[in-house]
């Protein structure tokens, strides 16, 4: 993940409850970054430097070579400039922005 993912989650997680709350304390993370001077949640290490360098070492430090990335747009896109990605998962989680307005929030479904 990068510093801001790294931010929001850190920020989150550690008081956190709920199903998702202890594997995402307890599991090993990365932040990519030249700019995070430390990283205080849980097992974090901060990779500087080459991300294509960066991502070779991990795979190879893991026998069976997995890694899970979290992160928005620009740091997926980074990813995906290295040419080191040997499966793609996405999940998507929806959300609706914005709010009714006017007559149309209190119609009933069927007089839409």
């Amino acid at each position: 993940m990068g510093a801001t993912t790294y931010a929001v989650m850190a920020a989150h997680w550690p008081s956190a409850s709920g199903p998702f709350a202890k594997p995402m304390n307890e599991i090993p993370k990365v932040v990519f970054s030249d700019s995070l001077a430390s990283a205080g949640w849980g097992e974090t290490t901060i990779a500087t430097g080459d991300l294509a360098q960066a991502i070779t070492r991990l795979k190879q430090e893991r026998s069976d070579g997995y890694l899970l990335a979290h992160g928005g747009a620009r740091f997926a896109r980074s990813l995906v400039e290295t040419g080191l990605i040997d499966e793609y998962r996405l999940l998507i989680h929806p959300a609706v922005l914005g709010a009714a307005s006017g007559s149309s929030s209190r119609r009933s479904p069927s007089s839409r």
